[in-house]
């Protein structure tokens, strides 16, 4: 199953989409809150190391 459909982003205005596949939604229940709380894990962990990054950014900027 591609995952690529799930997850759209528009740069321009800064916005995301998040839209589950019909093929996804008719997969086993458990199967689903496995691989979604997979994904929840990694979102978590990549949102809290680019609000590091962005911490870091704005403390140089004040340095300067």
């Amino acid at each position: 199953m591609k995952t690529a459909k799930f997850f759209k982003m528009d740069l321009d205005n800064g916005e995301g989409e998040f839209k589950l596949t019909d093929e996804f939604k008719s997969e086993d229940s458990l199967l689903k809150l496995d691989i979604m709380k997979d994904w929840l894990v990694m979102l978590k962990k990549e949102y809290n190391d680019t609000i590091d990054e962005f911490q870091n950014e704005l403390k140089i900027e004040v340095n300067k």
